[in-house]
């Protein structure tokens, strides 16, 4: 049997799962096969499953909202949105270096992440590793994560929100 844990939204909230998985790894000794996240839970999925949960405590307790994400002008709200991501972009390229995308991707742990496509309005899994075998349905769509640049693109399509960020 596989082991899976599932790490979802909420903002600041994240800090509770980081506390939760720091106390399932290192006090209880549990190991996931697989690790999926969503909005907040896509940034922490790819440090869990390299086991950087130190680094993930770190965000939590040193970051703010301006090193995450900054108000755009009202030239840039006009055209199109009320926040800008660049910050956390920035941040996803200096923490996901080449060799932290190579560890998770060979990685026996799985690492999922998923977003929708606003094109099509599908759910969208970026993933590690083999897809599923099974199809939900049409309106799934699995993206293969095989480096860095797919990874942090997943990464900031899950944790985005259409129209106040870009």
């Amino acid at each position: 049997m596989k082991r899976a844990i599932v790490v979802g939204g909420g903002g600041a909230k994240g800090a509770y799962a980081v506390g939760a998985v720091k106390h399932l790894k290192r006090e209880l000794g549990i190991n996931f096969d697989i690790v999926v996240g969503t909005s907040t839970g896509a940034l922490m999925a790819p440090l869990i499953v390299a086991d950087e949960v130190e680094q993930l405590e770190e965000f939590y307790t040193t970051l703010t909202g301006p090193d995450i994400i900054k108000e755009n002008s009202d030239a840039d709200v006009l055209g199109g949105s009320f926040y800008s991501t660049k910050p956390l972009h920035n941040l996803l390229k200096r923490v996901i270096t080449n060799e932290l995308a190579e560890k998770i991707v060979a990685s026996p742990t799985q690492c999922v992440v998923s977003a929708v496509n606003l094109n099509n309005a599908n759910l969208v899994y970026f993933h590690t590793g083999e897809p599923p075998e099974y199809r939900m349905d049409d309106h799934v769509e699995f993206r293969k994560v095989e480096g860095r640049n797919r990874l942090i693109f997943g990464v900031l399509a899950s944790a985005s929100i259409p129209i106040m960020m870009t």
